[in-house]
């Protein structure tokens, strides 16, 4: 492994796996949300005129889980490209004066 300043970064450090705790919770959500929509699809609502029926509120929570599953996955296949690049900006990091701008902004 090649450690100096400004080194390119090794393929090992590029080809990082997805966050896997990211991704547990990712699937526990999703899991969550589909649970919620069936078990809500089976509610025999009465027939009413009101607009806003004993399924509606299920329903967005239901969406906003599957909605929160979805993004924390994305940003669990992201994490690994955030991960290399701050092992990249690390090791740019020198300790000539002036290097903490470089590392830090």
């Amino acid at each position: 492994m090649n450690h100096e300043p400004g080194a390119e970064p090794t393929s090992r450090t590029e080809r990082r796996r997805p966050d896997r705790a990211a991704l547990a919770i990712a699937a526990g959500l999703a899991a969550l949300g589909v649970v919620i929509f069936v078990d809500t699809a089976r509610i025999g609502g009465a027939a009413s005129y009101a607009r806003v029926g004993p399924t509606v509120f299920p329903y967005v929570i239901a969406t906003a889980l599957l909605l929160l599953a979805a993004g924390t996955a994305v940003k669990a296949g992201a994490a690994t490209s955030r991960r290399a690049s701050a092992t990249r900006s690390r090791r740019s990091c020198g300790s000539s004066a002036g290097s903490w701008r470089r590392c830090c902004c």
